[in-house]
């Protein structure tokens, strides 16, 4: 037997795994097959005569071509705009295929399937290959771009190398928790942003001298934090901070309801900035803006594809 042949048998014996693998990953039995044979044809470029944990090394390989078909899927919007209900592993006939029912024997159920949909590719991938496959963390950060051990494995240290070859690292990602808004009296700007309708999150004194107060607006990701005794610009020094809502009119009755002042709404046209909403109510085209007692001035985006329903 040449070593095509038993690279062959080898591959064939891991298979029903891999496939497992994949149906996890991706909740698509097409989507699976394709991946595992991706996987084959990465194979025959590879050094898997080296590879001392086959097994693992071809995991890994279909797990990398699942995460970048995930992330691809993700770039082109193909996902519907509902939950994305996975593939039930059914033939044709109605009739569960040998093969099939040894990926239900060893699969999650497909509820669980519809919880993995709801998570980043990154998290998918750790979850099917920690909780469903005991693989440790250590040897599953790599694949998602988080650190190694300083001293993998002859094993680990194969996978990795691959990964390099086989998918990009996945980026850091970075997430914008608050800004620091420069005031001059504290309290008046906590009042304020308190009128606004925002959440007060924290007003500490950490420390002798050091206050630190923050609030959050509803439904938002940011914060602003401000206080004493912590470095600052020049108060009133921040300008057009984006507000992003999905109904300008309502947010901006909101606002005056609540005694902020806020000038009217507005949209650019060829005669620039004028009076109303935009005529097409299309995203990003209204406007209108306030500003806090120091002079920070916010101004307030229409996203109407943003709206929340109900």
């Amino acid at each position: 037997m040449d070593r095509n042949e038993w690279l062959a048998d080898r591959f064939n014996e891991h298979r029903p795994h891999l496939r497992g693998v994949a149906y996890r990953m991706l909740g698509s039995l097409t989507e699976a097959d394709d991946a595992v044979q991706d996987a084959w044809l990465r194979r025959s470029r590879a050094r898997a005569g080296e590879v001392e944990n086959l097994g693992g090394w071809l995991t890994t390989i279909v797990a990398r071509v699942c995460l970048n078909m995930l992330r691809s899927r993700a770039r082109r919007r193909e996902e519907s705009l509902g939950l994305h209900l996975p593939d039930p592993v059914i033939s044709a006939d109605g009739q569960l295929r040998p093969e099939d029912e040894a990926l239900l024997a060893d699969s999650v159920a497909l509820a669980l399937l519809v919880v993995l949909d709801t998570l980043s590719p990154a998290e998918r991938l750790a979850f099917v290959l920690h909780d469903t496959f005991e693989l440790p963390f250590d040897e599953i950060a790599p694949m998602i771009g988080r650190s190694p051990l300083p001293r993998p494995s002859s094993a680990t240290s194969c996978m990795i190398s691959d990964l390099t070859e086989y998918g990009e690292p996945t980026p850091m990602e970075y997430r914008i928790e608050a800004i620091t808004l420069p005031v001059t009296d504290v309290d008046r700007a906590k009042a304020f942003y308190e009128q606004a309708g925002w959440n007060l999150d924290v007003d500490t004194e950490p420390a002798p001298g050091i206050r630190v107060v923050q609030l959050t607006p509803a439904g938002s990701g940011c914060s602003i934090t401000f206080g004493t005794g912590m470095p600052q610009s020049a108060p009133g020094s921040y300008v057009n901070t984006y507000l992003v809502v999905g109904n300008i009119e309502a947010a901006h009755r909101e606002l005056k309801e609540r005694g902020i002042p806020i000038g009217d709404i507005f949209h650019w046209s060829e005669q620039g900035q004028t009076p109303g909403l935009d005529p097409n109510r299309g995203d990003y085209g209204s406007y209108a803006t306030f500003a806090d007692p120091d002079g920070n001035a916010w101004l307030l985006q229409d996203v109407p594809s943003r709206a929340t329903a109900g």
